[in-house]
């Protein structure tokens, strides 16, 4: 190891990246949670406006 490396730039060297990374995953979580719910939505809404009587042969 370096020898004028601190313990606080050890530190800053492991939990920067794993601080940027933890943020990626939350931020794709959340999105991939809002498609989900927003496809759940919309396929309810299509299933909402399907009339039983007027469905094509």
């Amino acid at each position: 190891m370096v020898p004028n490396l601190s313990f606080w730039h050890v530190g800053v060297f492991l939990i920067y990246p794993a601080a940027i990374a933890l943020g990626f995953w939350l931020l794709y979580t959340v999105i991939r949670l809002a498609v989900r719910r927003g496809l759940r939505q919309h396929q309810e809404w299509l299933e909402s406006r399907a009339e039983p009587g007027n469905a094509a042969p």
